[in-house]
């Protein structure tokens, strides 16, 4: 006896050689591909059937009439055939087929073999199709089905590696969706997710072979192929004005406007990392403001110039980061009432010698996967200087800013408390100032950590409200003690009604009557001049901070000005 199994191959609709035993490779490759029907020999018409066929005699068996031939040049005169079922559903798996130089049927013996081996067969073939599902789904963004992250960026890494050493091209398109933060916010997260599946699944769709697409990361997709660039161009327009009607999302459906940034890696001579190609098609998509909704933007030789500025500086400040070459300054915090200095806030500065402007600094920290790491050590070198000028701080309290990346973390409580811990500073001392837009992005996952400092002894400020998106139910959070305003120079904080400002007019004015109604104390920031102080206080501030006292300073200094300044 000769066997064989064949396994079920569905996108093919045919059984496809599996094992094959001591059959010779003609053989295999005959029956490689086989369509099953009603009659297609015993293997064919088992799966057909899905029970099992016995062929006594091939050579009379109606079931084998096209296959007579094929079977006489393997001597094969009878067969016997089982379907391989799954155990869990009953769909048809493959077939295991036992093949004899002689005509019979089979007996109780042969039955129970051939029923034992179709056992372990069906337990092998459902083992591997259960590890091929994992591994496709491995591979797939759980919340879209288009390729994942990793999947994605692994293929066009090992692309960009291989069409750089040739004249070949590599054309990659970036897809946002335009104000996507706007769906989460206003109609929910949930309604955001379904707005990316259904996206999603409208442009695969409409993708032509040889591309590859997926989830980058949020509300971001990448799409790559081997096409020149002005195919690619041309096919993003194509799935811009596919995604122009509505997406069904709930019942009436929901109308984005996408935007797409494009560029071309390879060519004769063309080197890239898949990093340089990400950052360019970053920096690309930030011109949507100028350009437009529903555009394509290829990327344009002063995008790679100024990704390849913006690495650089990175690269500095990694290095920087590296070697804690970083410091707080410090401002103080007066309040406008009894003009005594209350606070001090510590702000990052880099030393001079780095070669960063400031807000160059602070734009990439902000940017850089150490942010976290940065704001930790910020955290640890404030409460190393407070627990070591202990007697000339006082009681007055410094403030620390913390980030989304460090609030984020589920154990961000617990380290921060381990660090005052260790220097022996008390938690009421220190207070954590978090921006307004970063809490009102992750409002969900942040608020619990709130809750978490909070009950740890923090004091907690929120700052940011000047923004024309602030999320102003925060405030009435019992958490915070102080939220903090900027721009109270403008005769807007007076209450000016009408004029440039008045959209500011209507944010101050919200914010000092939320804050009154939760008894939470409100900071005027940028104040430079001693008219901004009075407009402050009219306005109802009970603090302020600014150059008028004070520019931000290394400790040292600002302890010197406190001496002087003792009745600021």
């Amino acid at each position: 006896m000769q066997a064989s199994i064949l396994y079920w191959d569905a996108e093919r609709g045919a059984l496809r050689a599996g094992g094959s035993g001591k059959l010779s490779a003609d053989f295999v490759n005959a029956v490689d591909g086989l369509v099953p029907g009603p009659a297609v020999g015993s293997c064919g018409t088992a799966a057909f059937r899905k029970r099992r066929v016995i062929t006594s005699s091939v050579a009379k068996d109606p079931l084998w009439a096209t296959f007579r031939d094929f079977a006489e040049l393997h001597q094969i005169r009878s067969a016997w055939s089982t379907p391989l079922l799954s155990r869990r559903n009953g769909t048809l798996l493959g077939v295991f087929g036992m093949y004899y130089p002689m005509e019979g049927t089979p007996s109780a013996e042969d039955l129970q073999i051939a029923d034992h081996f179709s056992e372990l067969a069906t337990v092998a073939l459902e083992r591997v199709l259960h590890e091929e599902e994992l591994r496709r789904l491995s591979r797939l963004d759980p919340l879209t089905g288009v390729l994942n992250r990793t999947s994605l960026l692994q293929n066009l890494r090992q692309w960009i590696g291989e069409y750089g050493k040739s004249d070949a091209v590599v054309s990659v398109a970036a897809f946002d969706i335009d104000h996507f933060q706007y769906f989460n916010q206003v109609l929910g997260r949930q309604t955001g997710d379904e707005i990316l599946h259904a996206l999603a699944a409208r442009i695969s769709e409409r993708l032509p072979a040889g591309c590859h697409f997926g989830r980058l990361s949020g509300d971001r997709f990448l799409l790559f192929s081997k096409a020149p660039a002005a195919i690619m161009e041309e096919l993003a327009h194509t799935l811009i004005d596919a995604c122009r009607p509505a997406l069904p999302v709930g019942a009436n459906g929901i109308s984005v406007s996408v935007s797409v940034a494009t560029t071309t890696v390879g060519g004769a001579g063309g080197e890239a990392s898949i990093e340089i190609v990400l950052d360019e098609l970053a920096h690309a998509l930030k011109r949507r403001s100028t350009v437009g909704r529903n555009a394509v933007i290829p990327v344009r030789d002063v995008d790679r110039a100024r990704v390849n500025e913006l690495r650089n500086l990175r690269t500095v400040l990694t290095e920087a980061i590296a070697i804690n070459r970083f410091t707080p300054y410090f401002q103080p915090v007066v309040d406008l009432v009894s003009n005594e200095c209350v606070g001090l806030e510590a702000m990052i500065r880099f030393p001079d010698a780095l070669g960063l402007p400031i807000q160059e600094a602070l734009y990439l920290a902000a940017a850089s996967p150490l942010l976290s790491q940065i704001g930790f050590g910020m955290f640890e070198r404030v409460c190393e200087i407070v627990s070591t000028l202990r007697s000339r701080i006082g009681s007055r309290f410094v403030s620390v800013n913390l980030s989304a990346a460090q609030l984020i973390q589920d154990d961000i409580a617990f380290r921060l408390h381990e660090i005052v811990a260790r220097f022996g500073v008390s938690p009421q001392q220190i207070l954590l100032e978090i921006e307004n837009v970063e809490l009102n992005a992750n409002a969900e996952p942040l608020h619990g950590r709130l809750a978490q400092l909070h009950k740890s002894g923090f004091r907690l400020a929120l700052d940011g409200l000047e923004h024309g998106n602030c999320y102003l139910g925060v405030p009435n959070d019992s958490h915070f003690e102080m939220v903090k305003v900027a721009g109270c120079r403008t005769e807007s904080a007076a209450g000016a009604a009408n004029g440039p400002d008045s959209g500011c007019v209507a944010v101050f004015s919200a914010v000092r009557l939320l804050a009154a109604s939760a008894n939470v104390a409100v900071c005027a920031k940028n104040l430079e001049t001693a008219e901004d102080c009075e407009r402050a206080k009219a306005a109802g501030f009970r603090y302020g901070q600014g150059f008028y006292w004070s520019r931000p300073q290394p400790i040292e200094e600002i302890l010197g000005w406190l001496d002087r300044h003792s009745d600021v």
